[in-house]
């Protein structure tokens, strides 16, 4: 970690990993305390994640020697599309790579048009979930409600993320002024900190649905949580993979989701869930009401939801995937992998 552990750092520790926190400022410093640290390991392969550990990282890798250099992209858009520094890092840094990770096909096509990158550069291994986290006994989704606070007979929506602009929960709060007036009983819960919750308060409170939105802090019990909705909905104006869309799917949620390309690489409108609109609150308020209304096609939808991320988003076929590229990567720079142990 170039800063501190966070909380991924903190669980693996917990699960008997070793993790190095550098505990410095994004800056150039951090080069030469990478460096340091992939002196003292001599690792094989560098595989970086995010921009500023891909910056720094696969400088200090090659600044070090390492011959398989590998580094994540993560996401489109964003604050690095309105950055030439960054963009014309990436592009140099692209020169000593050996392969850049996708995490989706629209990642893929994305960071080749703004960087200029080929096609061979790249490979697309999905995100994937924790499944550990989710195959636990939970209480039934009636009993999840009451110990919320809720009516066991309440119908509650849910989304979990930022709130920022990426996450489009502008237009679901307006999508949920159109959905209580066909169901009055319902519930909107918003879990996530960011920079817009008091504008999306106040929008709530102007439309008249205060007491249906309810904001929650970021939770550790995202299981419980999920499975108590009756229908999840990711109305993001853009996505790299959205993960928690993974879990929403491996619960079996009936999903309404926006239709843009890494929603649609996950999902299939209309067999593992809706796709709406991007942008359109009239759009997402119809998938939610046609989901509360016809509890048996929001069971047909989850559970191709749930058969859908089983077959293309587990964690075992993200590993599998990664150790071969691994395995590739040094076959052709004819390295033997050295084994832990």
């Amino acid at each position: 970690c170039i800063n501190k552990k966070g909380v991924i750092g903190l669980e693996l520790e917990e699960a008997g990993f070793d993790v190095t926190s550098l505990n410095v400022d994004y800056n150039l410093f951090a080069v030469f305390k990478i460096y340091g640290v992939i002196k003292k390991f001599n690792p094989d392969i560098v595989h970086t994640s995010l921009f500023y550990a891909n910056l720094f990282g696969r400088i200090a890798a090659k600044m070090a020697g390492v011959r398989v250099i590998l580094c994540e992209e993560q996401n489109i858009c964003g604050w690095k599309s309105r950055n030439l520094f960054f963009i014309i890092a990436d592009r140099v840094l692209s020169l000593v790579t050996d392969r850049i990770i996708a995490c989706s096909e629209s990642v893929k096509k994305f960071t080749m048009g703004q960087e200029n990158i080929g096609s061979s550069k790249f490979a697309v291994v999905y995100n994937a979930f924790d499944r550990d986290k989710f195959d636990i006994e939970l209480p039934a989704a009636p009993d999840i409600k009451i110990s919320m606070g809720f009516k066991a007979t309440d119908r509650i929506i849910g989304t979990i993320g930022r709130l920022c602009e990426q996450k489009g929960h502008v237009y679901l709060i307006e999508a949920m002024a159109k959905v209580v007036v066909e169901n009055a009983g319902a519930r909107l819960l918003i879990v996530g900190e960011g920079p817009l919750k008091s504008r999306l308060a106040n929008m709530a409170g102007n439309a008249g649905i205060s007491d249906k939105v309810i904001f929650m802090e970021k939770r550790r019990d995202v299981p419980a949580f999920l499975k108590m909705l009756d229908v999840f909905v990711l109305p993001s104006l853009w996505e790299g993979l959205s993960v928690v869309l993974l879990e929403a799917m491996y619960m079996a949620k009936p999903i309404v989701a926006t239709g843009i390309p890494s929603n649609a690489e996950a999902m299939i409108d209309g067999q593992t869930g809706v796709l709406a609109k991007k942008a359109d609150a009239g759009s997402l308020a119809e998938g939610i009401n046609f989901l509360l209304r016809n509890s048996e096609a929001s069971k047909t939808l989850g559970d191709g939801a749930k058969k859908r991320v089983l077959e293309y988003f587990t964690p075992e076929k993200r590993a599998c995937e990664l150790t071969n590229m691994y395995d590739l990567l040094a076959d052709e720079k004819k390295i033997h992998i050295k084994k832990c142990g």
